[in-house]
């Protein structure tokens, strides 16, 4: 396994506990029960909603706080479609 999937493996762990810890502190899901695909994939697209907002302070070179939220939240999950559709 070379350093960049350990790295990318750590992130969507990460992603998932967060979602995960905020689901369970609103009420969402009881803790230690698993987080089912919707709830999973509701997180992923409130995270694409704000890395498109991020996009538009973006640096020349150095990319945008929108690439990061992605690269932390939601790049590593299978895409299925545009986020922008209804």
């Amino acid at each position: 396994m070379e350093n960049g999937d350990v790295e990318r493996d750590e992130e969507k762990c990460h992603a998932r506990a967060e979602f995960r810890r905020i689901a369970v502190e609103l009420g969402l899901l009881e803790a230690g029960k698993p987080m089912d695909a919707a709830l999973l994939e509701y997180g992923f697209r409130v995270a694409e909603l704000c890395a498109v907002i991020g996009d538009s302070y973006a640096v020349v070179d150095q990319g945008s706080p929108g690439d990061h939220i992605r690269t932390r939240y939601v790049l590593w999950k299978p895409y299925r479609g545009s986020f922008n559709s209804a």
